[in-house]
């Protein structure tokens, strides 16, 4: 018979995968939140919905702000 362990022995710390850029501009991954006293950054995308909550008030926004495509002069077109 299989026991569950007790909440308090379950190790919830997780590991998040972290870069920062060296001298060349490539990405260094590590796992620490701070590289040599500089901040890293997260390795993994935006969690993305396709239920986008707001995406109402972004168009309000841009309407008011005229940047919307549709409120732009046309480009001319480069041949």
């Amino acid at each position: 018979m299989v026991r569950a362990l007790p909440r308090q022995f379950i190790n919830t710390a997780k590991m998040h995968l972290m870069y920062t850029l060296d001298a060349a501009g490539k990405r260094v991954y590590t796992l620490k939140k701070v590289l040599n006293g500089e901040v890293t950054k997260s390795a993994h995308p935006a969690r993305f919905s396709p239920d986008d909550k707001y995406s109402r008030h972004r168009v309000t926004l841009k309407k008011r702000y005229n940047l919307l495509l549709t409120q732009q002069a046309e480009a001319p077109v480069k041949a």
